[in-house]
């Protein structure tokens, strides 16, 4: 996928997949912006595994942002107490519920992979889970990225997400603002 499809499915995906109240647009926006960055630090908009990871085995990360099976396996769980929220979830990633809970563990890891739309709401849910909102500025985003995503046992860094935001993301907001 292009960083622009990334964009547009972040946009869409923070706008509509949401609880029991809608964002207002600036928060959507700002969760959107959160999971394109993530998207761009975690898989430069491209890789749908995890480098240094077989497709034979469960373990690392899937899809474009990059979901680790523990942390999928907890989305869902998440997804499964909040009927409002998993019925949206389900519309957005053009997905069944009921058909990702009969494919079990590596299948809905494959899926991940080959859905952009799953493996993005994957990152919405995992975010949806944190405690704290998001916040308004990219430099204050990609450190909570560091925190609740890619964690301190993780090797990002806030400095790396920055240049991956600046590099695949900010081009393309300036030029919707030009």
């Amino acid at each position: 996928m292009s960083p622009e499809q990334i964009l547009d499915i972040s946009r869409e995906c923070a706008a509509s997949v949401y609880g029991h109240r809608p964002p207002s647009a600036q928060y959507a926006e700002r969760a959107a912006m959160l999971l394109a960055g993530t998207c761009a630090t975690e898989s430069a908009c491209v890789d749908v595994r995890q480098h240094g990871y077989s497709w034979d085995i469960d373990l690392g990360a899937w899809g474009l942002w990059q979901s680790e099976k523990p942390a999928m396996f907890d989305n869902l769980i998440y997804l499964t107490s909040n009927n409002v929220l998993c019925a949206r979830g389900m519309k957005f990633a053009e997905i069944e519920w009921t058909a990702l809970q009969r494919m079990g563990g590596s299948s809905i890891l494959r899926c991940v992979a080959a859905s952009p739309r799953l493996a993005c709401l994957m990152a919405r849910v995992h975010y949806l889970r944190r405690p704290e909102p998001i916040p308004a500025s990219v430099d204050a985003q990609a450190r909570y990225w560091k925190k609740w995503y890619n964690t301190a046992k993780g090797k990002g860094t806030p400095e790396k997400y920055m240049r991956d935001f600046d590099r695949l993301i900010r081009p393309l907001i300036e030029g919707q603002l030009a």
